[in-house]
């Protein structure tokens, strides 16, 4: 029988089964629709590479804006802005914060 991890890893493996799906436990999951698949079956994954939702789901995937670390704050208000100058004048005085309640 074969394992997930087989179908990833072992001699059944292709390169695209190891760009397309993970193994979680003991499931196959597809990287960009984020189902589990049956392992046991070369075509269940064949079909699946090959269908219209794995294809619609991958190229969004491909397509969406990477978040880079620390650009969640792209934008401040004046209050917000103010607020973390204070904060990191605060913390680079070694000024406690609970001073100011």
């Amino acid at each position: 029988m074969v394992t997930a991890n087989d179908r990833i890893e072992g001699l059944c493996s292709t390169p695209e089964y190891r760009q397309e799906f993970y193994v979680e436990g003991t499931l196959l999951m597809c990287c960009a629709c984020r189902i589990s698949l049956n392992h046991k079956k070369k075509s269940v994954l064949d079909d699946h590479l090959g269908s219209t939702k794995h294809e619609v789901t991958k190229n969004a995937m491909d397509n969406s804006v990477d978040v880079q670390p620390n650009t969640h704050i792209t934008r401040l208000s004046e209050r917000e802005q103010l607020n973390l100058d204070l904060v990191q004048a605060l913390t680079t005085a070694d000024i406690p914060l609970e001073k100011f309640r």
